[in-house]
């Protein structure tokens, strides 16, 4: 039995208004990390003597890392517009084009930075949550 690995360029982003699907695809990221996190919540009681833990909400953050180029200006504007204007936006992120696993949500970008090392090239990275707009965050496969 043969198995493929998912790399990163498999991955898909797309990005465009809040409260819709997005359908630009994100083709200028070198980087993105989806971090998804299960808030716990203690439900004790005097019948056991353990500790009880069940999920109580998720959280997600995406991290995005363009090179500041030039050809990159489009995505680097978009984010970079939402960002200085405090505005949402959707994107969507999946693991590879078929066969996948992300999340479509609208988002708000909570940090922004412009790496400025002396001999490499400069980096944009964009820190964003979910948000409301008219639509929750959903966990999605394609």
């Amino acid at each position: 039995m043969s198995t493929t690995n998912r790399f990163g360029i498999d991955a898909k982003a797309y990005y465009g208004d809040a409260g819709s699907t997005p359908a630009t695809e994100l083709t200028a990221a070198e980087k993105i990390s989806l971090k998804f996190t299960l808030a716990e919540g203690e439900f004790n009681s005097r019948a056991s003597a353990w500790q009880l833990t069940d999920v109580a909400t998720l959280d997600a953050e995406v991290e995005i890392t363009i090179k500041n180029s030039t050809r990159n200006a489009t995505p680097i504007g978009f984010f970079w517009t939402k960002a200085t204007t405090r505005a949402a936006f959707a994107l969507k992120v999946m693991d590879a084009a078929t066969g996948s696993r992300g999340i479509d949500a609208d988002w708000i970008i909570t940090s922004m930075n412009n790496d400025q090392d002396l001999a490499t090239p400069q980096d944009w990275v964009f820190t964003m949550k979910p948000t409301y707009v008219s639509r929750y965050p959903q966990a999605v496969t394609a």
